[in-house]
């Protein structure tokens, strides 16, 4: 019976050998036969049965390989199990039959489509390689299909030790040479692919950089017409590609779109992975458009990205890539060239991409995020709040999630910051700006200082928030993160364009605060430079040129009331509307925009079509904002403008009674909490001013006051919109205002100045068309028409000399409250310094915007700190009237040597106030002077200055006019108050009636006197100013030996660069022959260090330089010294406490602001600010050869004691004896028949 069984297998085997040969599938039948007849005799211990069950299921699987029934492979199945069972432990064929059985197993798999039991079949195979040796002929394979099984077990559980014995598996596989290992090139190929799929998942970048490297060795084992040098190529291509993404190498980048283009021209249109490789040039292509911004790049990405979908069933496991790719660069596409259609389809595609992801595909959280934020593009350009619902929405989920990488989060955060502001801004609900802040920030301390997106993003909700709680430390802090991001921005990254607008907008934000022209300009700048890097189709270009149109119609209207400014708003604002299609949220603030300018353009050309055209455009813009809509407001206060402007024009009541109700609809439907809506109101308040006239029954003029009672008080609106209804109230009508008008806007005006650090941007504001000159003036003048003389001070006091009144704040005598509190004393004196050291401040350094920008900041810090202490020292016994605005008993003060004389020039009367210690002011109106007439006379006087001799008799007509009109009536009613002659008086002019020579005006005709022939005169800028000198006298301490003060002689006659003066040297001999031991420093010895040093150590001092006077910017004038000018500015920093008389004997020295003379900005000035309690200066340039007897004459009187021996009450020289002398002098030079425009020029200022 044995031979019988080895007869049956020899047949069997025959008839194999036979179908190797011939493959004629009968032999397998046949083969089949004789087995299984072999295996049916009963010799279950044959030596061969084992090896005979292994042949038969070999011939089944043979016979499944020819026919693909699967009931063949079940059979070798089920033959190679049996003849397993029969191997036990040691037996030479178990590792044969295993990975037979192994390998039967997984062709069913493949053919079931089932690998649930994938893993028996590695465990299998793990056994059987187990039991062979390292030489052994089999080994090759085992480890070939280890390699492989492995990896397909990753892709359906993604287990990390399934991938990493893949990669084990085939690197032992490639220890192998050439001969066992019967196609190194496939190895190499797999393995490359392996470690690639875990680089994929795990991102070790070992594992990218070894797949380029095994897949660049098996390129070159498959040659050109290689089949499978393909394959090859598309995976090093794609590879490649992930090494960029890991690594940023450019090259990478230009070597995979070689690679992946030769497949994709070697593989047919439907080549099964076709997609694949052209899913791998579009993310290519993407790359380098990352890094160099071609936009040809983006277009064939896209191009890619769509034909790669038309090749793909819907199941395709790699259809959610492509589609992430794709609407990525949809979604960039549009950032640079905008189109509704392109945000559309990228719309579209991350919503399919997200439909066919995975939850735990990391992509699909990118294509939610990436999906929220078109959304909110699509809201910027359509305005659909469910566009922004859903947006935030997404993003919420993203986060909710929690599988975004770390470094996308701070860009989850950001947009959704911006998400919830976009919805701020529509609705108005503070929480949504309060969450945005704080998600803001959480992204800003997630991110590295060079990243830009957060601090920018963070910096527009800071802005928002300052528009509505105002809060100064918001916007400056958004100023500081945008100019950073900027900073890191370089000018070929696409985000520069919007930085820029951002930084554009907060500028023009703090230009609405502070009104300074130098803010506006820069906004200018930076939207001129967005607009340059934004393509036509720019989803944000219709916003810049919409900013841009704001920028020069504010530009008109605030500075240079010029028409090209006005056509460039139109062009820019026309520019955004054709940008902007119907549908557009923005549409309707281009509309208004355009019509503001029109209605602008009509006032300027009194062109009525301009104006009906106008309301055209406001009326278009109505109908895009209905109730309820944010913009509202505007348009229908708009259109109230309009028909205000065409009642102006027509005078058709019907038009004005339109205007009034599109106001107030403008005020019902603006949020209280609105900062805008303070202007509204204004506006509504005007109007009903306007109409109150006109109708009297229908509108009240006691209703607009409360209007604007309201309005100036808003809690929301800053500083200068305030400011800007008070003016609109104290202007608004024909003839005076109300006093509460008046109080408001003088108020409002010194806390908007006040906002400004430096005396020089202070000044620059002030003589902006922001602060007409009069408001002071005609605010006392309403008070004095009411007989209300001592308010008319107070006014007067507080509306003039601004900003040597908020200066001198910080030099307050301190002496009582040092004695009932030092502390508080101390720091408040710590804090003044401080102030005063930033209001004098001139050098910007190397950034002027970001010193600016800090400089704003330190100053409002140390101003709130030193309010917070002023508020204290208030609240300490005996100190609550702490530098606050001086009654008139204080200023009554003034008057105690004499009467002071307070000339007040109005808009419709003039008069004169004068005050005497402890009587009632004296009002002495003056009919005959006009405020038109006095800037006319003002202009004269200069003109005919300039001309010499030639100008004399204009000159006298002027002494004369002045002395008719205003000096004659004052000396009557002197006189008729018995105040006698040659008594010292005090003129204290207000308006253009500083720069007006009072001092000198007379009759000018024989046997007649002049004012110096009746009264010694001075001037002091304000009343509280004579206050300060007079106290500084009462409280100097006196000596009980009669003292010769110490004189301090600067002597320029040779300032290098300058013209000689050799007067100088005269007059110096003239004044050493009178005063005793003067300290002279002459020429070189008179530098800008010894100088001030000896402004500290001499109480008197007498300057005879070349001065300068800089009337575009009066704080830079100055006294030209040997090495360097001492200008105003350094004055005003130096504080003197022996000051007491000063001779300026140089050229402007006490001139006049001419662009803001009530402020009095002179060298004189300063120097009575720092101490000096008297001095002499002069108007306008001297004559050189004036200098030494002036001197001579002043000295003279001066030191008349000293030089007689006689002391006289302990006091050798008296610095009040100075306007005397100088009245001395002066007349001296007439009557010795020196012109008068030169002996007129000198005068004394202070006590």
């Amino acid at each position: 019976m044995s031979s019988q069984f080895s007869n049956l297998v020899q047949r069997a085997e025959k008839a194999q050998i036979q179908y190797t040969r011939h493959g004629d599938k009968s032999n397998l039948h046949i083969a089949i036969k004789h087995f299984l007849t072999a295996l049916h005799l009963p010799l279950p211990r044959h030596p061969w049965r084992i090896l005979t069950m292994v042949a038969l299921a070999n011939t089944w699987k043979g016979l499944y390989e020819e026919q693909h029934a699967s009931p063949d492979l079940e059979r070798a199945i089920c033959f190679y199990k049996g003849a397993l069972s029969l191997c036990t432990p040691g037996n030479p064929n178990r590792s044969v039959v295993l990975s037979s059985l192994a390998s039967c197993a997984y062709a069913r798999c493949q053919l079931q489509e089932d690998f649930s039991n994938l893993m028996d079949i590695i465990h299998d195979l793990k056994e059987a390689l187990s039991l062979q040796a390292p030489s052994h002929p089999n080994r090759p394979t085992i480890l070939q299909h280890l390699g492989d099984y492995c990896l397909e077990v990753f892709q359906l559980q993604r287990r990390r030790e399934d991938l990493d014995e893949s990669v084990s598996f085939l690197r032992e596989l490639l220890m192998f040479g050439p001969r066992e290992c019967r196609d190194m090139s496939q190895t190499l190929h797999k393995l490359a692919y392996s470690l690639w799929t875990r680089h994929r998942y795990f991102g070790e970048i070992s594992d990218i950089e070894e797949a380029v490297q095994y897949n660049r060795q098996a390129l070159l084992l498959r040659g050109p017409g290689h089949k499978a040098r393909p394959w090859t190529l598309h995976n090093l291509g794609a590879c490649l590609v992930d090494l960029y993404g890991r690594k940023g190498e450019a090259e990478s980048v230009n070597e995979a779109l070689k690679y992946l283009k030769e497949v994709a021209i070697q593989w047919p249109s439907k080549h099964s992975h076709q997609a694949s490789c052209l899913y791998n040039i579009g993310s290519c292509l993407l790359y380098r458009y990352a890094m160099e911004h071609r936009i040809q790049d983006l277009e064939e990405a896209i191009q890619c990205f769509e034909n790669a979908l038309s090749l793909q069933n819907p199941e395709d496991p790699l259809r959610p890539s492509v589609l992430h790719n794709l609407s990525v660069c949809l979604q960039t596409l549009y950032e640079r060239q905008g189109g509704m259609e392109i945000l559309q389809k990228a719309i579209s595609s991350h919503r399919e991409a997200i439909l066919h992801s995975n939850d735990e595909d990391p992509e699909k959280d990118m294509n939610i995020f990436n999906l929220g934020w078109c959304l909110v593009r699509r809201y910027e350009q359509q305005g659909s709040t469910l566009d922004l619902e859903e947006s935030i929405r997404l993003f919420k989920e993203v986060l909710f999630r929690g599988q975004i990488i770390n470094q996308l989060r701070p860009e989850v955060l950001s947009r959704l910051a911006m998400a919830l502001q976009e919805r701020y801004n529509h609705s108005r609900v503070p929480q949504d700006l309060d969450e945005a802040i704080k998600l803001e920030e959480e992204a800003l301390l997630l991110q590295s200082p060079r990243e830009s997106g957060g601090s920018a993003s963070l910096s527009l909700c800071l802005w928002s928030r300052y528009q509505y709680r105002g809060t100064p430390e918001d916007m400056e802090k958004a100023l500081e993160y945008t100019r950073e991001a900027l900073r890191h921005c370089s000018s070929e990254n696409p985000r520069r364009s919007k930085l820029l607008t951002n930084l554009a907008t907060l500028i023009w934000t703090q230009y609405k605060r502070f009104h300074t022209a130098e803010d506006l300009e820069e906004a200018i700048k930076c939207h001129t430079e967005a607009l340059k890097l934004q393509s036509v189709g720019d989803p944000d270009r219709s916003t810049t040129l919409s900013n841009l149109g704001t920028c020069f119609s504010t530009r008109h209207h605030d500075h240079k009331k010029s028409i090209q400014d006005l056509d460039q708003a139109m062009y820019y604002n026309q520019e955004a509307l054709r940008l902007q299609q119907p549908g557009h949220p923005l549409r309707s603030i281009s509309l208004d925009s355009i019509g503001v300018c029109l209605h602008e353009k009509s006032q300027m050309q009194r062109c009525s079509d301009l104006l009906e055209e106008a309301i055209q455009y406001h009326k278009e813009a109505l109908m895009l904002n209905p109730i309820g809509h944010p913009n509202r407001f505007f348009t229908l206060k708009c259109l109230g403008k309009c028909y205000w402007i065409r009642f102006e024009q027509q005078e058709h009541t019907k038009d004005l009674k339109e205007a009034v109700q599109y106001c107030q609809e403008s005020v019902d439907v603006c949020p209280p909490d609105d900062p805008t809506f303070a202007t509204t109101l204004g506006s509504l308040a005007l109007l009903m001013i306007k109409a109150s006239d006109v109708f009297p029954r229908s509108y009240s003029s006691q209703e607009a006051e409360a209007l604007f009672k309201q309005a100036v008080c808003h809690p929301t609106a800053n500083v200068r919109e305030r400011y800007d209804v008070a003016l609109s109230w104290v202007f608004g009508r024909d003839g005076p205002a109300s006093i509460a008008a008046y109080l408001a806007c003088l108020e409002l005006a010194n806390q908007f100045i006040h906002l400004r650090p430096s005396v020089l941007s202070r000044r620059q504001l002030l003589c902006g068309k922001l602060m007409p000159l009069t408001v002071a003036s005609n605010a006392a003048a309403l008070t004095i028409e009411n007989g209300d003389l001592r308010r008319a001070c107070e006014l007067l006091e507080q509306g003039r000399t601004i900003i040597w009144s908020q200066l001198g704040c910080y030099h307050p005598y301190l002496d009582e409250l040092r004695e009932t509190d030092t502390e508080l004393a101390v720091e408040f004196a710590t804090l003044s310094e401080q102030l005063q050291g930033l209001a004098v401040a001139r050098d910007m350094g190397e950034s002027p915007q970001r010193s600016m920008m800090e400089e704003a900041r330190g100053y409002r810090i140390i101003s709130d700190r030193w309010n917070t202490v002023v508020d204290r020292i208030r609240r300490v016994d005996g100190f609550s009237n702490f530098l606050k605005q001086p009654s008139f008993s204080i200023l009554q003060r003034s008057a105690k040597n004499g009467p002071v004389i307070v000339i007040n020039v109005s808009d419709w009367r003039c008069d004169a106030i004068i005050l005497r210690n402890d009587m009632d002011p004296v009002v002495v109106p003056l009919p005959e002077t006009r405020i038109g007439d006095a800037v006319e006379t003002v202009n004269n006087f200069i003109i005919a200055l300039s001309k010499g001799s030639v100008g004399r008799p204009v000159v006298i007509q002027i002494l004369r006019d002045l002395w008719d009109e205003i000096v004659y009536p004052v000396v009557n009613k002197l006189q008729e108050l018995n105040i006698p002659p040659r008594s010292r008086i005090w003129w204290c002019p207000t308006s253009v009636s500083a720069l007006l020579p009072l001092h000198a005006a007379g009759p000018f005709r024989r046997n007649q006197l002049n004012l110096p022939d009746i009264y010694i005169s001075s001037y002091t800028p304000t009343l509280s100013a004579l206050v300060e000198s007079f106290r500084q006298i009462s409280t100097s301490t006196p000596s009980s030996q009669p003292s010769i003060p110490r004189l301090l002689l600067v002597m320029q006659p040779e300032t290098p660069g300058q013209i000689k003066i050799p007067s100088v040297l005269e007059e110096l001999e003239r004044i050493k022959s009178i005063v005793p031991s003067p300290h002279v420093l002459l020429n070189d010895n008179g530098t800008y260090e010894a100088v001030l040093e000896g402004l500290k150590t001499h109480s008197f001092i007498h300057i005879s330089s070349h001065g300068v006077q800089n009337f575009e910017d009066p704080f830079n004038s100055c006294f030209q010294l040997h090495d360097a000018p001492l200008t105003l500015l350094d004055l005003i920093d130096a504080r003197l406490p022996n000051a007491q008389f000063a001779f300026l004997s140089a050229c402007h020295s006490a001139a006049g602001d001419r662009a803001r003379p009530d402020e009095t900005v002179s060298l004189a000035s300063a120097l009575q600010f720092i101490g000096f309690r008297s001095v002499i200066g002069t108007m306008y340039a001297m004559a050189d050869i004036d200098g030494p007897q002036v001197a001579e004459e002043v000295y003279k009187h001066l030191f008349r004691r000293v030089r007689a021996g006689e002391p006289e009450s302990g006091q050798l020289v008296d610095y009040q004896d100075a306007a005397e002398a100088l009245n001395i002098a002066t007349r001296a030079l007439r009557d010795s028949g020196v012109p008068v425009e030169r002996w007129i020029n000198f005068v004394h200022i202070g006590a």
